[in-house]
């Protein structure tokens, strides 16, 4: 081949020679390969200066025979060094082209360094959710965790910012292209959000109608204390707090409401549960028998029958005046109390099971309660004469007994001082001066009774009322009178039984308005009336000393119950 067309040749491939900088302190040649058939193989120059014109002269020693390839990469080479190359082809008659182009590298200098990597914001405390964004001064990879673990390059890559809602320690570092890796970094982000949520209470099962007793669970949404009542009062913190399953065997209204740990409370919720339970129990009670209503004074008559027999089991009766229900008592009598004098009155007696079912009534008896006794009438003038002048006056004068002692025990009732009545009349003033005991007129508001009906915890209406105005004059009371017979009348009452040794705590009654507490309540009321009063106010007395020999009684006809019960 002519050698000056194989230089042109090689001069045209050769001139596309490139150098690769595949790392620091290297560099790889490239070329287009020289298709003639005699080709033998390559050589390549290099020198720290620019030659220009005709290879191989001027270079020196600095050359490499790299054989028949297209690429060659020296390495070792000094870091900041600019470096020339040029390549030529030989033949195997060892004929040597021109150069190719000439190319050229500066070798950069080894990357040592670690990369920075910069967190913002920083760790710390804050208020509200934070978005951390994280930039590195060369180019590099960051590797993170959020749960305080070490990160490695297996960790999440960051690719842009990082919502932090709530306290998170954030573990990072970045890793360069030249393999240099920065010690793992750290920040901790407390995160402390007001809380201004009002938590939920979820009840299940809700309100409704069921035939069955039900347990009732409540759950909250946060961490919180649930307050309820089941009397359909409003709960307040003071309230029951849910520990665990409410049950719920009657109807009921369920209210309530949960406060969390920041203070917050939620509106009052009420879920009522009616609860209907049927039972398999059908069979009625039998029918009281032997019924008897025997008067004991002008305003009480006295009731007792025979216990009714049941499959089951008796739970109550139920007493009828007039064939209207008037009261429902557990045992074998019933007193009626406050009736009018002179009045016939009509009873009947049902029974009635835990399933209610309730028997048919009784036979019907009837008593009459009798007349109030009349004051006498007459006597002298104050000259000694008889009959009614203007100087005239007659005086009645009404003993109370002393309650007597029971043989065959030791308790004995209380004395009682004795009332006066006297019935005066002088000249034109037609009155009555009406003196009695050691009481005072305060109590004129409340008659003749304070209640006649059996109050405990949880009663309502208006006899409550009365009850809380009686003890509020007393000085037992100090909250006004409602009408519900809640703690602080309960209370009252205590203190009332154990200041008039009526009953105790752990006694039966405590806390009860009975049939001794309102006879004590009664004497309250009896004992003082002064001033001038019309006949009609001397009635009233006389009424009031008689239901107070009525309560009296009573207490003496069970007193003497109990000791029969005893001896047998």
């Amino acid at each position: 081949m002519n050698k000056k067309a194989f230089i042109g040749l090689l001069t045209f491939v050769l001139g596309m020679m490139a150098v690769s900088h595949a790392h620091a302190g290297t560099a790889t040649l490239t070329w287009n390969a020289n298709n003639e058939s005699d080709l033998s193989g390559y050589k390549v120059y290099y020198d720290t200066t620019s030659h220009s014109g005709n290879c191989p002269s001027g270079f020196g020693l600095n050359v490499v025979s790299v054989g028949n390839v297209t690429t060659h990469t020296f390495n070792n080479l000094t870091d900041g060094q600019t470096y020339y190359f040029q390549v030529t082809a030989i033949d195997t008659s060892s004929n040597e082209s021109t150069c190719s182009a000439q190319v050229s590298k500066v070798i950069a200098a080894t990357d040592t360094t670690t990369p920075i990597t910069t967190a913002s914001p920083l760790g710390g405390s804050y208020a509200s959710a934070q978005t951390v964004t994280m930039s590195v001064n060369e180019t590099a990879t960051v590797y993170y965790t959020l749960d305080g673990s070490t990160p490695t390059i297996a960790s999440t890559q960051y690719t842009g910012p990082i919502s932090i809602t709530s306290t998170k320690t954030l573990k990072y570092f970045a890793k360069d292209t030249a393999g240099n890796s920065e010690a793992v970094k750290t920040q901790a982000y407390t995160i402390t959000i007001p809380d201004t949520t009002a938590p939920i209470t979820t009840a299940s099962p809700l309100g409704g109608s069921y035939a069955s007793a039900q347990t009732v669970t409540m759950s909250v949404n946060e961490t919180a204390t649930v307050y309820y009542t089941l009397d359909g009062t409003t709960p307040t913190v003071a309230s029951t707090q849910y520990t665990g399953p409410v049950s719920i065997t009657s109807t009921k209204t369920l209210k309530y409401f949960a406060k969390d740990t920041a203070g917050n409370s939620e509106a009052i919720k009420s879920q009522t549960y009616v609860i209907t339970i049927v039972s398999s129990d059908t069979t009625v009670p039998s029918v009281p028998e032997n019924l008897t209503a025997t008067p004991i004074a002008p305003t009480l008559i006295n009731l007792a029958w025979s216990a009714s027999t049941d499959d089951v089991g008796v739970t109550h009766y139920k007493v009828y005046r007039h064939d209207v229900e008037i009261a429902t008592v557990t045992g074998l009598a019933y007193s009626d109390e406050g009736l009018s004098l002179s009045t016939v009155y009509r009873y009947r007696i049902a029974a009635v099971d835990a399933a209610l079912n309730t028997s048919a009534r009784s036979n019907e008896v009837s008593a009459t309660t009798s007349a109030l006794p009349v004051a006498a009438s007459g006597g002298g003038s104050s000259s000694g004469g008889g009959g009614g002048g203007g100087g005239s006056s007659a005086s009645v004068t009404q003993s109370q007994p002393t309650t007597p002692v029971l043989s065959g025990t030791t308790q004995q009732a209380t004395t009682t001082a004795t009332p006066v009545v006297t019935v005066i009349t002088t000249g034109s003033q037609q009155g009555t001066t009406v003196t009695a005991g050691s009481g005072g007129g305060q109590y004129s508001q409340f008659g003749a009774y304070v209640t006649r009906k059996h109050l405990v915890y949880g009663s309502r209406g208006e006899d409550v009322k009365k009850l809380q105005e009686f003890l509020r004059v007393d000085g037992y009371l100090k909250e006004s009178a409602t009408g519900y017979y809640g703690k602080a009348t309960q209370a009252a009452i205590q203190k009332f039984q154990q200041e008039h040794a009526i009953a105790g705590p752990g006694k039966d009654g405590y806390g009860e308005v009975g049939i001794k507490t309102r006879s004590v309540m009664n004497q309250h009321l009896n004992g003082s009336v002064a001033g001038v009063a019309t006949a009609t106010d001397t009635q009233e007395l006389l009424k009031k000393q008689i239901a107070l020999l009525q309560q009296k009684v009573i207490e003496l006809l069970k007193q003497l119950a109990e000791m029969q019960k005893k001896s047998l």
